[in-house]
C-alpha cells in the first residue's frame, strides 16, 4: 500500500539476467521485442524489432511499457535449463 497522496512507483526499464552456463541457439528461449503497433485497414500487427538470445551470463534491458514475449525452450535442450531473473527499474513519477 501507499501513503495517501503518494502514487505507486512507475516501471521504466525491464531487465532479464541469464544465469545458465550453456545455451545453443536451436534450443529456443529467446526474448522477442516488438515495435509499436502498425495500423492498417485490415488489421493491427506488431513487428519484431529485436530477437535476444539467452546467452549465458548476459543482461537484457529495455524500456517499458513494450510488447514482448519469451519463446519456448525446445525439447532439443534436453536437461539444460534456461535460468533467468527478471525485474524492473522504477521511479516515483
Amino acid at each position: 500500500t501507499y501513503a495517501e497522496g503518494r502514487r505507486p512507483p512507475t516501471r521504466r526499464l525491464a531487465l532479464v539476467t541469464y544465469f545458465h552456463e550453456e545455451w545453443h541457439p536451436d534450443w529456443g528461449g529467446e526474448l522477442i521485442l516488438y515495435g509499436p503497433p502498425t495500423n492498417s485497414k485490415k488489421n493491427t500487427s506488431l513487428q519484431v524489432t529485436h530477437c535476444i538470445p539467452p546467452l549465458p551470463g548476459s543482461l537484457a534491458i529495455f524500456a517499458v511499457p513494450r510488447q514482448h514475449r519469451v519463446c519456448r525452450v525446445d525439447v532439443l535442450a534436453g536437461n539444460h535449463t534456461r535460468l533467468s531473473i527478471a525485474g524492473w527499474f522504477m521511479t516515483e513519477h
